[in-house]
């Protein structure tokens, strides 16, 4: 299985038709298509990424289709910046 893949199926757990129906009408003429997966859980999905995957390497190989999949990108960008703050604060220490 792709990189790509294997977080699409991620994504694709948490997918909710309602939420997808929601997010269609505040996005209607969104650049990607729309999963329907809820920030709470693409935070969760980009916190496991973190935890698993190298930065560079996700950064590198990763190009989303989806809305969620951005979103996902971001997150993990917030999330890479956060921990690159505290090891340098540790360092200080």
């Amino acid at each position: 299985m792709s990189y790509q893949n294997e977080i699409l199926e991620k994504l694709n757990k948490f997918r909710d038709k309602k939420y997808l129906e929601f997010s269609q009408k505040l996005i209607p003429n969104a650049n990607a298509s729309i999963l329907g997966v809820k920030i709470p859980y693409i935070k969760k999905i980009a916190k496991e990424i973190s935890k698993n995957y190298n930065a560079e390497m996700f950064l590198s190989l990763y190009e989303p289709k989806f809305h969620e999949e951005y979103l996902l990108k971001a997150i993990f960008l917030n999330l890479q910046k956060n921990i690159n703050l505290e090891i340098s604060y540790a360092k200080n220490l």
